[in-house]
């Protein structure tokens, strides 16, 4: 069985002390002994990395995802531009062929299920990657260019 992998927050002060707050170090104590309860641990540290930023979160939902929309119904397809449900739909499509960080999980039977990779799981380096996937494969597919986050593009009216 999968050991689950737990993840909790603290700081080291320029001294060299470790700072987290009671209340996650207890939650840290209880969830870890629950979990590998008879087994020996190993503890690693590692410096937090950022998540995707609020930009790059902007960007995605505002200029790739309309993009894409707009891909899909120049190719026929019966989607709206601006229809929630729609942008949420070729966001999940995007997620299962495009991000590989989904998480595997063991049943009662011992039978692994993987879930649905994430986007709030990337880091900023891993989240640009994964855009820069989309605009190979949009390019490729769609026939369509979408912009770099800081790239201006003119307007025909």
């Amino acid at each position: 069985m999968l050991d689950p992998k737990l993840t909790y927050h603290a700081s080291v002060t320029e001294d060299g002390k470790i700072v987290m707050h009671d209340s996650i170090r207890a939650k840290m104590a209880k969830e870890i002994g629950h979990s590998h309860k008879g087994h020996d641990i190993t503890l690693t540290a590692d410096r937090k990395r950022k998540t995707r930023s609020n930009r790059q979160n902007k960007y995605y939902w505002e200029v790739v995802i309309p993009l894409l929309v707009e891909g899909f119904i120049d190719q026929g397809n019966e989607l709206q531009i601006g229809n929630s449900e729609h942008g949420l739909m070729v966001h999940s499509l995007m997620k299962d062929n495009h991000l590989d960080n989904g998480i595997d999980v063991v049943d009662a039977q011992g039978t692994v299920h993987r879930l649905p990779p994430s986007t709030t799981r990337c880091n900023t380096k891993q989240f640009m990657e994964y855009v820069e996937r989309i605009q190979k494969w949009a390019a490729e597919m769609l026939n369509i260019d979408i912009p770099d986050p800081n790239e201006q593009r003119e307007l025909s009216l």
